[in-house]
């Protein structure tokens, strides 16, 4: 099949006047202005035929452009449309987004749609179906647990501050790396089995009395800072810190539901053993399993990974829709050994986040999702 040839000809659209921007094969460009019209489309026309163009790029308002856009189809011209997101809402002066068309029509590797063609999966809407929306809904919960847990560790720190997980036990000055003081013994992680009854009741005087205890909360319970705390205080404290509790612990429990439904969904497909059954992966396959991907541009596309538009100092710039998925991805290129395994080498180069996450979709889409492949029971 032969490569369709890019148009050199584009037309910035305006409400009544259209400027009509054409590459020269010095390099150059040349503008020129034509109405919202029938002479306007006879002129863009002539241009046309003269250059021997049989395509054209619209930018701009789609809707001022579409009688025109009819009016070149039924005069056997192909047209395209690029959308310009910066300029989407933007009403500047005729030619503002001609000063950006040329660098649309030089750049080979932007995607240009044809102006009339639908997506032969543009009825369905993902949002709707039940595998996207437990993904969405798992989503949800995490960001909401990781909000309560930040809450939690606030009160935390007037019930009980010394086992309030520890982000940082030294600091660099220099050449030399620095201990800083914490508390000590080192208190294990809040929330497991073991800790169960420190997360429960975090109080000090009750605490240091337990035996089911590890025996490093019972130190740190006997000499805890929370004892100087005034009792009325320390019990507002405690109240709310249930009712947080509470909280956590039902948006718990529907992230558990929300990804065990997900799992009954997409548990045959052929990518889940690639990567020993971890939650992302379910989640992806969630955003990404419900039909098949063909074309690879279209599920970059999807993901919000295409290039969109171009910068003022020429730079490329993806498009950023749907950074649900873009986080999956990530997660599973960075805490999956099968996903540092692909995206490997990516590490310290520049836009490198984009670059692994890109990497790793197109190695899923190989795998598993150009033919939506599953597994025969």
């Amino acid at each position: 099949m032969a490569k369709i040839k890019k148009p050199s000809i584009g037309l910035a659209v305006g409400k009544s006047t259209h400027t009509v921007v054409a590459l020269n094969t010095d390099e150059g460009t040349t503008k020129m202005f034509v109405a919202n019209s029938q002479a306007g489309l006879k002129k863009i026309i002539n241009i046309l035929q003269e250059r021997e163009e049989k395509s054209i790029v619209l930018a701009g308002n789609r809707r001022f452009a579409v009688p025109l856009a009819y009016g070149l189809k039924q005069l056997g011209i192909k047209v395209f449309y690029y959308s310009l997101p910066t300029e989407r809402e933007k009403r500047g002066k005729v030619g503002s987004i001609a000063s950006k068309l040329p660098l649309v029509l030089q750049n080979q590797n932007l995607k240009l749609r044809p102006f009339f063609q639908e997506s032969p999966h543009r009825t369905v809407n993902p949002e709707k179906l039940p595998s996207f929306r437990l993904a969405i809904e798992y989503g949800r919960k995490t960001k909401e647990l990781q909000s309560i847990i930040l809450q939690l560790y606030d009160h935390l720190a007037i019930l009980f501050p010394e086992i309030v997980p520890i982000k940082k036990t030294s600091i660099r000055q220099g050449e030399k790396n620095i201990s800083l003081p914490v508390p000590e013994p080192k208190s294990p992680g809040l929330f497991t089995i073991k800790m169960r009854p420190a997360l429960q009741n975090p109080n000090p005087r009750v605490l240091e009395k337990m035996e089911e205890i590890p025996p490093s909360v019972k130190i740190l319970a006997a000499s805890s800072l929370a004892k100087y705390v005034p009792k009325t205080i320390y019990n507002e404290t405690m109240h709310r810190y249930q009712r947080l509790l509470a909280r956590y612990e039902q948006a718990l429990e529907e992230k558990t539901m929300a990804i065990e439904a997900l799992r009954q969904q997409v548990e045959n497909h052929v990518l889940v053993k690639l990567f020993n059954d971890c939650d992302t992966i379910y989640v992806l396959l969630g955003f990404l399993g419900w039909r098949s991907w063909p074309h690879w541009r279209e599920i970059r596309s999807f993901c919000g990974l295409d290039v969109t538009r171009t910068d003022k100092r020429g730079r490329a710039h993806i498009s950023r829709k749907r950074p649900e998925i873009r986080r999956s991805l990530y997660l599973l290129a960075t805490r999956t050994n099968k996903g540092k395994e692909i995206t490997q080498g990516l590490k310290s180069k520049p836009h490198s986040k984009v670059k692994r996450i890109e990497k790793l979709l197109k190695f899923l889409w190989a795998e598993g999702l150009k033919e939506g492949i599953t597994e025969q029971n």
